[in-house]
């Protein structure tokens, strides 16, 4: 099949054209705005360019022009003819094609020549159209004006043909993935409009503010929600302060567990509604329980931040009982190692809080199985990092100056501490764990519930690294906290059940905040804790948290205790 040397030249800015000529065309036709580029096209599939040219110039799209070579004889007219026979390898002057087709009635050729085409074809560089005499001098002057045109290289066809496509393949992939550059710039650079309201200036020596930077805004709700959820749970503790403690449907720490969770969820699906919780609690019984569920709105309904500004970014208080019962619904998620998922327990320490001991409100946010943020919520614990950790501090059951910290940490950032406020976020300050150069020296701290960890275990263990200073008992994930500001030096959590799994909402908050301040937090095997798992550390058995630069012989001798059980 004769194949005929085709130019397209386009003007600047015609991008879009292009697309639609190469794609309506099925030809090899490249073109750049503002360029020409000849190209070799089969005979027959000049009629259809001429068609399509005609289609686009006369639609208002930028001007498209068309210069073709082919095969025709002294009465042949354009496109009439090219549209019935392109038989024999003639050549045929350059014609300039503008924006409509030339009137086939005054349309004038040369004769019938039996010369090959050429090869290549070049732009056309003069805009009247060529029309020699039938005579072999007027084929000469052809010729002669032919052989006088520049005609480009295969090197610079094949460079502008990869230039252009990759042009377009870069306007395709920006269009695609412009979302995302968009939703990450925003990760990157977000910045609360009232971010200087929170960040307030105080007197104490809590002087330093968190840089904002990727999940800054997620930290900043997780922050926001727990300090509002600490204010309920006070209410509870205040109002009932002798509860029983039984747990009974009615008791002050179901009645906190279900408001606290209801806040925070509320919070956490107004900013990020696509985000799963895996939360303790859900909201059956409180459909029966008319009661239980008029008590607990009766506390919910009026907990608000004392700042407007911090209050608006949580979504403001809950509008109704049954947003109420929605949002401690939507704690139900499987958890698991895909997408975003907020680990949520509303009041650890079931017994601290009863006691007015120490209790924590712990939220942390899992991508794909990671813990990227952990913010916990101690109210009783002491402001100031240096005190002494005993087994009674923060213990009066009072509201006292000076009482309450919110631990907080970023994936990669380090950790900090923080006052805890009921507006605002006050200001924080790093946290780091304090080096441990002499064991015998360490600080042990553990659960005051023998049910939740072995204390004759821990006790051995203490033993054989020579500690001789009595181990700190208290409940929740005050504990983490504690460790990572130094008051503590060694957690530990050893297994009763062979069967029993560890919940991911008791560590996920805990485990970042020690890492970030420097510690190493594995199993009693030596294993990171894996959160991918569902709703319980299924791979996992306890928890042994340390300075990581002694880490490594307090596991050794975690191991050696438990290996001879």
């Amino acid at each position: 099949m004769a194949r005929l040397p085709v130019v397209v030249s386009v003007a600047a800015n015609t991008v879009p054209v292009l697309v639609v000529f190469k794609a309506r065309c099925r030809l090899p036709v490249c073109a750049i705005p503002g360029l020409c580029l000849a190209s070799q096209v089969p005979a027959p599939a000049i009629a259809r360019l001429w068609g399509i040219c005609d289609d686009i110039t006369t639609s208002s799209i930028p001007r498209i022009k068309i210069s073709a070579a082919g095969p025709l004889n002294s009465k042949s007219t354009l496109p009439g003819e090219i549209k019935r026979s392109l038989g024999s390898c003639q050549l045929m002057p350059r014609v300039r094609r503008e924006d409509t087709l030339p009137d086939p009635d005054k349309a004038k050729y040369p004769p019938s020549t039996s010369i090959q085409p050429s090869p290549t074809f070049s732009p056309i560089t003069h805009q009247e159209d060529l029309g020699p005499a039938h005579s072999q001098s007027g084929h000469t002057d052809y010729q002669r004006r032919i052989a006088s045109t520049h005609f480009p290289d295969q090197g610079k066809k094949r460079l502008i043909l990869i230039i252009s496509c990759i042009i377009l393949t870069l306007a395709a992939l920006t269009s695609k993935f412009w979302p995302r550059l968009s939703l990450l710039s925003h990760h990157l650079n977000y910045t609360s409009p009232s971010s200087k309201s929170f960040l307030s200036t105080t007197t104490n020596t809590h002087t330093t503010t968190i840089k904002m930077s990727t999940y800054s805004k997620e930290l900043e709700v997780a922050e926001l929600a727990v300090q509002r959820a600490a204010i309920l749970t006070k209410k509870v503790f205040n109002e009932k302060a002798k509860g029983t403690i039984s747990k009974d449907d009615s008791s002050p720490v179901t009645i906190g567990d279900f408001g606290a969770q209801a806040l925070i969820i509320q919070a956490i699906k107004k900013n990020f509604p696509d985000d799963e919780v895996v939360g303790e609690e859900e909201a059956s019984t409180l459909r029966e329980d008319t009661k239980l569920r008029d008590t607990i709105w009766s506390l919910v309904k009026d907990v608000k931040l004392t700042n407007e500004t911090a209050e608006k970014v949580l979504g403001g208080p809950i509008e109704s009982v049954d947003a109420m019962l929605e949002a401690i619904d939507a704690g139900n998620s499987k958890g698991g190692n895909k997408g975003r998922i907020w680990a949520l327990d509303p009041i650890d320490g079931t017994k601290g809080f009863l006691r007015g001991g120490q209790y924590a409100v712990c939220l942390a946010l899992m991508v794909d199985g990671d813990v990227k943020v952990g913010v916990l919520g101690c109210p009783n614990l002491p402001v100031d990092d240096a005190a002494p950790l005993t087994a009674d501090s923060g213990v009066d059951q009072t509201d006292s100056e000076g009482k309450g910290v919110l631990f907080s940490a970023i994936l990669g950032q380090g950790a900090i501490s923080r006052p805890l406020t009921d507006g605002a976020v006050a200001s924080s300050k790093p946290i780091s764990m304090k080096p441990v150069t002499d064991l015998k020296e360490a600080i042990f701290c553990e659960s005051v519930e023998a049910g939740h960890s072995s204390h004759g275990d821990q006790a051995a263990i203490a033993a054989k690294l020579g500690i001789t200073k009595p181990s700190v008992r208290m409940d929740s994930q005050a504990k983490y906290g504690s460790v990572a500001r130094g008051a503590g030096d060694i957690y530990l959590r050893l297994p009763t059940s062979a069967t029993y799994q560890e919940k991911i909402w008791d560590h996920a908050a805990g485990d970042l905040i020690v890492r970030e301040a420097g510690g190493q937090v594995t199993d009693t095997l030596g294993r990171r804790l894996d959160f991918g798992q569902g709703r319980t550390l299924a791979e996992n058995k306890g928890v042994v948290a340390a300075p990581a630069a002694v880490h490594g012989s307090v596991l050794d001798v975690v191991k050696e205790v438990l290996s001879k059980k």
